[in-house]
């Protein structure tokens, strides 16, 4: 019933098992990253006398995350 499995299908299998972790670290860093660069662009802006178009209910850093960033001078 059961197939061999020979040692080129299990390297196969761990290579492309390897892959796919760093794959999805490089997304979390990534997106980690975003964050941390939304932040500090939203208190440069702060700082610059630059004013984020939000809506009341959402949060600051969201346009940024989205990539669509509203100036307006104060």
């Amino acid at each position: 019933m059961l197939k061999t499995i020979n040692i080129e299908t299990i390297t196969l299998i761990l290579v492309s098992s390897v892959l796919l972790i760093k794959t999805i670290a490089q997304i979390k860093i990534v997106s980690i990253v975003k964050d941390s660069v939304g932040i500090i662009l939203e208190r440069l802006f702060l700082l610059t006398g630059f004013l984020i178009n939000v809506p009341i209910n959402e949060p600051i850093q969201a346009p940024i995350k989205t990539g669509i960033i509203n100036l307006t001078p104060l």
